[in-house]
């Protein structure tokens, strides 16, 4: 189908975006209404972008409630429902305004076709749809890209959700999310390339550097993936190493002793060391 656009957002289009449909008053009169109810103010559909914009009327008449507005022409993208929420929409009730506030056009909106979404708050749109029958990541990326997930920690959130209804097979593919993404890239930054173990033992923190002048350092899931019960993917469940170390944390003399909300200790060939679990604002 065809959705009519804000024409200053018309070079902000891509084919692949994915949105939303969001009612903010439902202005419908009795006879466009033709009976049915007036919709309550919230979250109908998610949808994604299947052309570029034209310039162009549409001859579809089916989801035009004024139909003057068929025939003329007007800025318009093809879009394809992925998640249709008629039937149970995210109602912008005080809970959901909470939930949602961060985005300034989403709750209050305002008088255009088309608005930006904050893609932070886009994951916390998901988070609040039903997705627990998504029992397999191929269906789970026919609403969004996994990999994206990997760039922020409201994303990060979104793909524990998940992570913690799979099998161990889809927990390697989306820790790789987490590995190659840029909240990865963050936390290295963080804590300036140092490996957290040889800071604690008095070590040099720093391996070999990289052609791009950074030092390597690899982060380290402190609860691994085969504990299939109780390891998850958020930040605080990482660390960084060097190579040595994170070989010697999976297959050396390691234990750990205390694992917490704010640091790990570990004992390592009997001597005890505590690493501060890394802290990140959304």
């Amino acid at each position: 189908m065809y959705y009519s656009i804000n024409k200053d957002h018309r070079d902000r289009f891509r084919i692949g975006d994915i949105g939303i449909i969001r009612v903010g008053i439902d202005s419908r009169n009795k006879s466009e209404l033709d009976g049915r109810e007036k919709l309550k103010s919230g979250i109908y559909a998610i949808v994604k972008v299947m052309s570029l914009p034209e310039f162009i009327k549409d001859n579809n008449s089916e989801f035009y409630a004024n139909k003057d507005d068929i025939n003329k022409d007007k800025w318009r993208v093809k879009i394809k429902i992925i998640k249709n929420l008629i039937d149970s929409p995210i109602i912008f009730n005080e809970k959901n305004k909470e939930e949602l506030g961060q985005d300034k056009y989403l709750i209050n909106g305002f008088k255009r076709a088309t608005m930006p979404l904050d893609e932070d708050v886009f994951y916390k749109v998901l988070k609040l749809i039903n997705l627990n029958n998504y029992t397999n990541i191929n269906k789970y990326e026919e609403i969004i890209d996994i990999k994206n997930l990997g760039n922020s920690i409201t994303g990060i959130e979104l793909l524990n959700e998940f992570y913690a209804n799979t099998n161990i097979e889809q927990k390697e593919k989306l820790v790789k999310v987490i590995e190659r993404g840029k909240i990865a890239n963050k936390i290295k930054e963080y804590i300036q390339y140092k490996c957290q173990i040889c800071e604690s033992l008095g070590q040099n923190p720093y391996s070999f550097k990289k052609k791009s002048g950074e030092y390597y350092v690899e982060t380290h899931h402190i609860i691994p993936v085969s504990d299939t019960k109780n390891s998850k993917l958020s930040v605080d469940n990482l660390i960084c190493l060097c190579p040595n170390h994170h070989k010697q944390v999976h297959y050396g003399n390691v234990e750990i002793i205390n694992n917490n909300d704010t640091y790990v200790e570990y004992n390592i060939d009997g001597i005890k060391i505590k690493i501060d679990k890394i802290k990140l604002n959304k």
